[in-house]
């Protein structure tokens, strides 16, 4: 918002803003990271040990989750991953029910069985207590 009460225009001055996360969990560090604003919710939600909000865009942000549990990372981000794949589902689906058949253009990697392959993988990294490699797939 600037100082005259308009907003929505994007400027730098309207969409950046500081934002500072400090204790538990939190990774120290000397250097900026850029966070977007969508990253917030699943940032919190990782910190706090809660479900990520349902319609949230955001990916949780592994470089600041430095000081927790290689498997605590994984839940988060394996939670983030079901979340995100559960709305792409439900969207593609919408899509493709409101589309011309021949203008819809499927993704084999991103099909239901793509992302069950893909979740199967993460799945037996994670059996396997190689948390880093399935959160990195």
């Amino acid at each position: 918002m600037t100082d005259w009460g308009s907003h929505g225009d994007g400027t730098p001055d309207e969409v950046q803003t500081p934002f500072v996360a400090w204790g538990s969990g939190i990774a120290p560090t000397k250097t900026k990271i850029n966070l977007t604003q969508v990253d917030i919710a699943p940032l919190q939600s990782a910190l706090l040990g809660i479900a990520i909000p349902s319609n949230s865009f955001g990916i949780v942000p592994i470089n600041l989750l430095g000081h927790l549990p290689d498997k605590y990372i994984f839940q988060s981000v394996y939670a983030n991953f079901k979340q995100m794949s559960e709305q792409f589902l439900i969207r593609r689906a919408e899509r493709r029910a409101h589309s011309f058949r021949f203008l819809f253009c499927e993704y084999p990697e991103l099909s239901y069985e793509g992302l069950v392959k893909i979740e199967n993988e993460i799945i037996r990294l994670a059996q396997l207590k190689r948390y880093e490699a399935a959160w990195k797939v």
